[in-house]
């Protein structure tokens, strides 16, 4: 087991559910014309180690505890729309994802980088099972400093005392259309959903 990330960087996005598509638009499929993703887009996330699965066990020598006191994996990559992906009018894919830290004033700004994945796998669950296949997209920003974390007593300080630590939930947001991909946060505010700046990317980029 390694030792990990330094605790001065005390901050892991997880992904807590599957990605869902909603289409935006109704549109008669007859008028216009079709698309399909050239490549698949997702988030590299921390996950927690799990020894019934093959995949994990594999990687166990790089296993290390976090903050939380929690097994952890880092390198693990949730695809949120996939290569092949057709679509005639702007449709909405979303999953999402928990930012976990130990330092409640680094949840008052969220920020996600956006990953792309050019290889072959139909659904790359690992970025070192095909590095150079997968690069740095765009980043996505929000303002959370009004969202009300949750709060956690768990994980210990090399003193072996109990440690707090906050999360708060956020959606990642792509809207993929004919034209481009648009990409942004999406979060609930004291009940009111807010949406984060949105950042547009074209597929050729």
């Amino acid at each position: 087991m390694s030792a990990g990330p330094s605790m001065s960087a005390q901050l892991a996005i997880r992904a807590t559910e599957h990605l869902h598509r909603r289409p935006l638009h109704t549109l008669l499929d007859h008028l216009v014309s079709s698309r399909a993703a050239r490549a698949t887009y997702g988030v590299e996330v921390v996950v927690t180690y799990d020894p019934s699965k093959p995949d994990h066990r594999e990687r166990q020598d790089r296993s290390y505890v976090d903050f939380t006191g929690a097994t952890c994996l880092s390198g693990a990559f949730t695809a949120i729309l996939l290569k092949g992906t057709r679509v005639s009018e702007t449709q909405e894919f979303k999953r999402t994802y928990r930012l976990t830290t130990a330092i409640l004033q680094r949840l008052k700004s969220s920020e996600v980088a956006i990953t792309v994945y050019r290889g072959d796998k139909e659904n790359p669950q690992w970025i070192n099972e095909d590095k150079l296949a997968f690069s740095p997209l765009c980043t996505v920003h929000a303002d959370t400093s009004a969202v009300e974390p949750k709060v956690y007593e768990g994980g210990s300080l090399t003193d072996g005392q109990p440690r707090r630590h906050y999360s708060i939930a956020y959606d990642v947001v792509l809207l993929f259309g004919l034209t481009e991909l648009q990409a942004q946060l999406r979060w609930k505010e004291n009940g009111v959903t807010k949406l984060g700046p949105a950042t547009i990317i074209y597929e050729d980029d």
